[in-house]
């Protein structure tokens, strides 16, 4: 006879596991009950340590809240005079000598103070009437009325630079400017009649790319902020020119506003601000080469430059009271949303001054104005 292997426990014909599985289950829940008991004990609290009072933070605005809120006149002064421009480091300064208007003059700039210069150049046979430096500051372009463009490497030294290259233009150069890139350099001028010339430089020769013929002396120039573009002034008319290596330089658009002086650029290039020998200011914007008015002023003051500060937030105008010539004026106003906020900024009278030109030191913490003396700064105090 087979013996049952499972023992038969409480009511008949009920049937269990071994004992060996009941006590292995047994095990099991009280282990369980073990674990859940030790969950539900809640440790004692840790005491935190005592914190000590934290300083309060001292305030600061910030720099996007802080506004242009006077000018300071420094005691620097440079005898550079006309087309004027700071180097992209801000540590320099070139312009036409005023002592010596057959030369440019390349001047050291630290803290509002203007260092002696050591820079001498063989000197045009004329007046040398324009000046530019490439972006990278390696080279200055000069042009003169005697019809020549020269262009120095700043980073050879000499007791007398010579010009790396020479090139003549049949008439005499009014303004320069270098592309952004610095591969193009761009010469404007004439007489009775106007012209643009567009050379390639490699740092050692200017090619001779495209000509242009205007009917009135080119008086300013200068290129988009991508270098796709130059925009022209014969104070008749501006003109904008496209130029790419298969179709050359090709007029693209003509403002129809008569006599415009002077141009300048916002830093993103989106925007163009110009102003006209009527005294009114103009904001356009800008985009792949066409131009929309938006934004429109007279002035019952003599407007002769203007420029925008590197953040784009100001535009600063300069020139002379109409009521009265003696007197000199800087206007600083606010930018906005392509427009110029009513009411804004500073604006400053100078007696027995005459500004002609103006530009922004790359910090934007100066500003340099070209009058009949030379080059005056003045630092721009914000608040």
């Amino acid at each position: 006879m087979n013996e049952d292997k499972y023992q038969i426990i409480g009511n008949p014909g009920e049937r269990k596991k071994p004992i060996e599985e009941l006590l292995e289950k047994a095990g099991r829940d009280k282990l369980v009950r073990e674990i859940t008991e030790k969950k539900k004990e809640k440790p004692a609290p840790k005491r935190k340590a005592a914190e000590k009072p934290k300083k309060e933070a001292k305030k600061e605005k910030p720099a996007s809240l802080e506004k242009i809120v006077d000018l300071q006149q420094t005691e620097g002064n440079a005898f550079i005079i006309e087309d004027f421009a700071f180097s992209s480091d801000g540590k320099y300064l070139a312009g036409i000598d005023g002592a010596n208007v057959y030369a440019a003059n390349f001047i050291g700039f630290h803290d509002g103070s203007f260092n002696s210069s050591n820079f001498r150049h063989h000197e045009h046979k004329a007046v040398v009437t324009a000046v530019a430096l490439s972006p990278d500051d390696r080279y200055l372009a000069t042009g003169s009325a005697d019809s020549f463009v020269r262009i120095f490497d700043l980073n050879k030294k000499q007791d007398i630079y010579k010009p790396v290259v020479s090139r003549k233009c049949n008439k005499k150069v009014l303004t320069l400017a270098f592309s952004p890139d610095g591969k193009h350099l761009a010469a404007g001028g004439g007489d009775s009649s106007g012209f643009i010339r567009l050379f390639g430089f490699n740092g050692k020769q200017l090619s001779r790319m495209e000509d242009e013929k205007l009917p009135n002396a080119v008086q300013d120039l200068m290129f988009s902020k991508d270098g796709e573009y130059l925009i022209t002034s014969d104070y008749d008319l501006m003109r904008i020119f496209m130029y790419d290596n298969l179709h050359g330089l090709n007029l693209f658009q003509t403002d129809l506003h008569k006599h415009p002086r002077k141009f300048a650029f916002s830093p993103d290039g989106k925007h163009l601000a110009v102003i006209y020998s009527l005294n009114s200011r103009r904001i356009f914007s800008f985009d792949a080469g066409y131009i929309t008015e938006v934004d429109d002023d007279m002035s019952a003051n003599t407007r002769k430059g203007i420029v925008f500060s590197p953040d784009g937030k100001y535009i600063a105008t300069v020139g002379k009271k109409k009521s009265r010539s003696d007197i000199g004026y800087i206007s600083i106003s606010e930018f906005k949303d392509g427009k110029v906020v009513p009411s804004s900024g500073i604006f400053k009278e100078y007696p027995g001054e005459t500004f002609g030109n103006v530009v922004f030191s790359p910090d934007g913490n100066y500003l340099a104005v070209g009058n009949q003396k030379g080059i005056q700064t003045f630092r721009v105090k914000k608040g």
